[in-house]
């Protein structure tokens, strides 16, 4: 279980956070092109945006991957409950 949970959470995030990274990467790019520019003032704002408009963007999708996520912890829990030793 604590691998599936591992999974979801790559499939969940993972464009959102390639986005992210990428944009980190050209904010690198300019700074080390640009140095006399203070692209920190500009890149973690820049950042943050770009990250919540990559998940608004994502949401769609997101929420069938959670829809996915919650039968499957629904099920696995109806077995656990089912299997469980009665007293």
């Amino acid at each position: 279980l604590p691998i599936s949970m591992l999974v979801y959470a790559l499939v969940l995030m993972s464009p959102v956070v390639v986005l992210v990274v990428l944009m980190n990467i050209g904010t690198g790019i300019l700074n080390r092109l640009a140095p006399q520019m203070n692209l920190f003032s500009i890149g973690i704002p820049l950042a943050l945006l770009m990250g919540t408009v990559a998940l608004v963007a994502y949401m769609p999708d997101m929420s069938v991957q959670m829809v996915n996520l919650l039968e499957d912890a629904i099920e696995s829990a109806d077995h656990l409950l089912r299997t469980a030793p009665s007293r």
